[in-house]
């Protein structure tokens, strides 16, 4: 009787909890999903509760409540993405990339 796993039990048991994974860093989602506007690009601000709808599609697993928003908010600053003040927070300039 053994008390491990093999190399291939492992992979796939990865494999089949891949849906369930959560990706913690979020500059590295951000930098997946998203990109600063290129000189004079015309770009429609976006709020964190849109940039995260925007994350949501291709990291599913990520919990995308208010909690998020926050931490997303900060994060953008500190990445010095462009943002405007309006009567319900932030809206950043910001560009989704194409990701497949």
């Amino acid at each position: 009787m053994r008390y491990w796993y093999t190399e291939e039990e492992v992979k796939r048991i990865q494999e089949l909890n891949a849906d369930y994974q959560q990706v913690t860093d979020l500059s590295t989602m951000i930098e997946t999903c998203l990109r600063h506007p290129e000189e004079n690009e015309v770009v429609v601000p976006l709020t964190t509760a849109q940039i995260s709808e925007v994350i949501n599609r291709t990291y599913p697993g990520v919990k995308t409540g208010a909690g998020f928003c926050v931490k997303l908010g900060i994060m953008l600053k500190r990445m010095e993405f462009q943002r405007r003040s309006m009567g319900k927070g932030q809206e950043y300039y910001i560009v989704p990339r194409k990701v497949a």
